[in-house]
């Protein structure tokens, strides 16, 4: 399980903490891409009884674009 804080479109924290299933090994600090459809998640995980809703499925190298 990881918190993770939401980032708004400039990259910068929300203040808003949401819990996370973390498969992939995300640190400390790194930048993470959630995926917050609870259907998905459970076929992620295996398992359609899973109480799970949010899931990392990545970790972001840099960030581009507008407002990055």
């Amino acid at each position: 399980m990881l918190l993770c804080e939401v980032l708004d479109s400039q990259g910068q924290g929300t203040g808003r903490i949401i819990g996370t299933a973390d498969w992939i090994g995300a640190g400390d600090g790194d930048t993470v891409l959630i995926n917050a459809d609870g259907d998905a998640v459970q076929v992620y995980a295996k398992n359609p009884e899973a109480p799970l809703r949010n899931v990392v499925m990545g970790i972001v190298d840099e960030l581009e674009g507008k407002g990055a």
